[in-house]
């Protein structure tokens, strides 16, 4: 008998992107499944976008208020009845096979509890497209989760018995980062973990994501290094943190956000004195914005690669 898929899926007005993400789930090769929308209280109408894909398998709920996309996940596995949880969100979408080439490696190993596959993203802002490959996760795990945000919950499939304490994976004040919160959180139980090695869903990263929103993101990231600092400090030391804030300035760097950016790259050498870049950016943070801008932008034209 198969056993039962559920496909929860948070939403927040963007009607017409949600109907585009539930409609590649009804269209997926393996059917015993359900879709859990859960409406964060949106503007638009939601119930009517949901209702004109006439599909039993689909089902509704709203939040008592708007709380925002970790609090609507977590009502929707409190929600859901199934045995495996996978997740989407509104503006993206999975191929045809995602379902069944998961669950298929799934019982090629019985104590197998999470399945990742890789990913397509479909960056609508440049306009350009790459495949991101998670095969490094699938072995040393917590040090690999802790060196790079890696999957999403989108290119997951999760048994539910790891999903039962669902407030201490899931944790809103990580936000639009809380898929590495979630994981470096899940790392630590006894993860046996199944790869499928193809892009099943598409991200479509537009300026209506939420990680397009820079200071949000980097606030975000900022909270998740401090809440985890032990954690990171166990597995990739010093100088891994320092290169975690470094990417925190670029983020800061991107919503043009100088100020906050020079201050976290004098974070960055603080935590760790001995690294060249470290030096590097600390003794230009205290040049003007203009200057600053100019002369990193120059750096890594040369590098032909960020500095960082």
């Amino acid at each position: 008998m198969d056993k039962l898929v559920s496909v929860i899926i948070p939403s927040f007005n963007q009607a017409s992107e949600l109907k585009n993400a539930i409609l590649s789930i009804t269209n997926q090769s393996y059917s015993c499944l359900e879709i859990v929308v859960v409406d964060d209280c949106s503007e638009q109408n939601i119930k009517q976008a949901v209702e004109s894909i006439n599909d039993n398998r689909i089902h509704l709920y709203k939040t008592k208020k708007n709380s925002g996309v970790t609090e609507a996940r977590k009502l929707g596995i409190v929600k859901s009845k199934g045995n495996y949880i996978a997740f989407l969100d509104q503006d993206d979408t999975f191929k045809s096979k995602c379902i069944e080439n998961k669950i298929n490696k799934f019982s090629e190993n019985d104590n197998i509890n999470i399945v990742i596959s890789d990913y397509f993203v479909n960056n609508r802002i440049k306009n350009s497209s790459k495949i991101n490959k998670m095969k490094n996760f699938t072995f040393n795990f917590k040090e690999n989760i802790c060196r790079s945000p890696g999957p999403f919950f989108q290119s997951c499939m999760i048994k539910r018995e790891l999903l039962e304490d669902v407030n201490f994976l899931f944790d809103k004040r990580a936000t639009p980062s809380e898929d590495w919160d979630f994981f470096i959180n899940l790392s630590n139980f006894k993860l046996i973990i199944g790869y499928v090695q193809s892009p099943d869903f598409i991200w479509n990263f537009s300026k209506y994501s939420q990680s397009a929103n820079y200071k949000k993101e980097a606030l975000g990231l900022q909270y998740i290094l401090k809440k985890h600092e032990n954690t990171f400090l166990k597995y990739i030391g010093q100088n891994g943190i320092s290169n975690h804030y470094r990417m925190v300035a670029r983020v800061y760097e991107k919503g043009k956000l100088l100020d906050e950016a020079k201050g976290i790259y004098r974070l960055a050498f603080k935590i760790y004195p001995k690294s060249i870049k470290n030096i590097f950016y600390m003794l230009i943070s205290v040049l003007p914005n203009l200057l600053f801008i100019l002369l990193v932008r120059f750096v890594r034209i040369i590098r032909g690669k960020p500095l960082g």
